[in-house]
């Protein structure tokens, strides 16, 4: 016996983002709150029942709601420039040095911020407590 599910929402003839991996998709179908099919509009379209709101996208974009509605989208851009000087990227205090004089050669003076360390931790190589931001590397 086959069993038939009607989609509650088709989204269609658009570009709907699925993810990074798995990238757009021209349709979507939607069942009780959750994704049901992801696929062409043509695939999409057989899953339309007498119930079922079709929205055409005309070609415009749609994404999943964001879950995190609180974003520090201004410091995120700026961390993106910073040295990772978290233990498992450095694991000793020379491979942390390198890492910095590597990313002095390439920043603006303004931005040569050493980085986050990605909370409280302690430096492998000398055993000393690290802040968030660890600025002792520079000294030497």
């Amino acid at each position: 016996m086959t069993i038939r599910i009607d989609a509650d929402l088709i989204l269609h003839n658009g570009r709907i983002w699925c993810g990074r991996t798995e990238g757009h998709a021209e349709a979507v179908a939607i069942w009780q709150g959750k994704v049901l099919a992801v696929g062409t509009s043509t695939d999409i379209l057989e899953l339309v029942g007498v119930s079922t709101q079709v929205i055409d996208l005309e070609g415009r974009f749609a994404s999943p709601g964001l879950i995190d509605n609180h974003l520090h989208l201004i410091s995120t851009g700026l961390v993106m420039g910073m040295v990772n000087v978290t233990p498992t990227e450095v694991p000793t205090l020379a491979a942390m040095k390198a890492a910095i004089a590597a990313r002095a050669t390439t920043a603006p003076q303004a931005h040569r911020d050493l980085g986050d360390t990605g909370g409280d931790g302690e430096c492998p190589a000398t055993g000393e407590v690290l802040g968030r931001h660890c600025r002792s590397a520079y000294s030497e």
